[in-house]
């Protein structure tokens, strides 16, 4: 109930949230198999499983969605868990690594050491940003008048800059980061590392000059028109997201050294 009051202001999704609790262990074991996938270099697989993830979440939100409204959307991000990792198990079981022999292997406590040190560094990553928004979002609901239009106007600049990160954030997950981690001298670093910043650079600042030319256009498919005053403050994010993503290409460099 704590957590529905203080994120949704509201304890009527108790039940939707201890759903998500459940099915977050559907969610680790699914990313677990993409890492895998992904590290192999089965990039036809790898892409099919997002494929059909994508497939999948978007029928199951339109559907909870259409029937159930709020309460269905967060179900729906709990149901899509389930039948993602299902369709996950379908696409690899016939793969060699995905047998019990393999699966039930011992743990190597060296790489144990460097995955839980990379997933401490991740939850810090993800908890303080995550409560970070929070009570950004909280601020503007206490004080900006009217509060809660306000946060939504917020909120929905953030996830149109989530999509838009997101298209970097998954190339770099699925080509940049292994690379890096292959790399043995300085040399071959530095080029690599100058070579991603001529490519992406210019993509994500065409990407950004469209998205800003367009604003109104887009506020039009995704929202309602109360959003419409979301349009002075696409300039702001847009630079923010541009830092964001080239410097995680420095951060991106750091974590594949690590290993």
């Amino acid at each position: 109930d704590y957590i529905s009051i203080y994120l949704l202001k509201t304890e009527g999704y108790a039940a939707a949230i201890q759903t998500l609790a459940v099915t977050v262990l559907f969610y680790s074991i699914n990313q677990y198999m993409l890492s895998v996938t992904n590290a192999l270099r089965l990039y036809a697989k790898f892409n099919l499983i997002n494929i059909y993830s994508s497939l999948i979440t978007l029928f199951i939100s339109v559907l909870m969605i259409y029937f159930y409204r709020i309460y269905g959307s967060l179900l729906a991000v709990s149901l899509a868990q389930i039948l993602i990792l299902f369709s996950t198990i379908l696409i690899l079981k016939r793969q060699p690594w995905f047998s019990r022999l393999n699966l039930r292997t011992g743990i190597d406590k060296k790489i144990f050491y460097q995955l839980g040190t990379y997933s401490l560094m991740s939850f810090l990553s993800m908890f303080f940003g995550t409560m970070g928004q929070l009570q950004v979002r909280n601020q503007i609901i206490e004080h900006c008048d009217p509060g809660l239009i306000n946060a939504g106007i917020w909120e929905g600049l953030n996830k149109i800059s989530a999509a838009f990160v997101m298209i970097a954030s998954t190339s770099m997950g699925i080509s940049y980061l292994p690379k890096m981690a292959g790399f043995k001298t300085s040399a071959e670093i530095h080029k690599e590392l100058l070579l991603v910043y001529k490519i992406i650079l210019p993509f994500i600042l065409i990407i950004s000059l469209l998205i800003y030319l367009f604003k109104a256009t887009l506020i039009s498919i995704l929202y309602s028109p109360q959003f419409d005053s979301m349009q002075s403050l696409f300039l702001y994010q847009l630079i923010g997201d541009i830092l964001k993503i080239c410097s995680w290409l420095v951060a991106y460099l750091m974590l594949a050294r690590s290993f």
